[in-house]
């Protein structure tokens, strides 16, 4: 869950939109029925494009965020090892000069 958690989102706004887009014919163009699948193929295709699109931007966030976290993740092991590098090149400097 926590590895598609954009992709989770994108579906539930979709399904949000799809309600209220449905809701809003309803009530503002004063349709007689209320069709949660509407009945005009230009409508039901227009709503399926946004709502493919709105879960596509959720695949694609979850897929960039997991490239980004990687990438920090490789720069923080490079760190703590130049850091671990320089403790180790200090500590024994320190050791040498003990013996002046």
């Amino acid at each position: 869950m926590n590895n598609h958690r954009y992709t989770f989102i994108g579906i539930i706004f979709a399904t949000t939109f799809w309600l209220i887009d449905s809701s809003l014919h309803f009530l503002l163009y004063e349709e007689k029925t209320f069709e949660f699948i509407p009945s005009e193929f230009n409508e039901l295709w227009m709503r399926t494009a946004i709502f493919v699109m709105v879960i596509a931007l959720g695949t694609y966030a979850d897929y960039h965020t997991k490239k980004i976290i990687q990438k920090e993740l490789e720069k923080s092991k490079i760190f703590f090892a130049t850091i671990h590098a320089t403790h180790h090149i200090l500590h024994n400097f320190l050791n040498k000069m003990q013996l002046f």
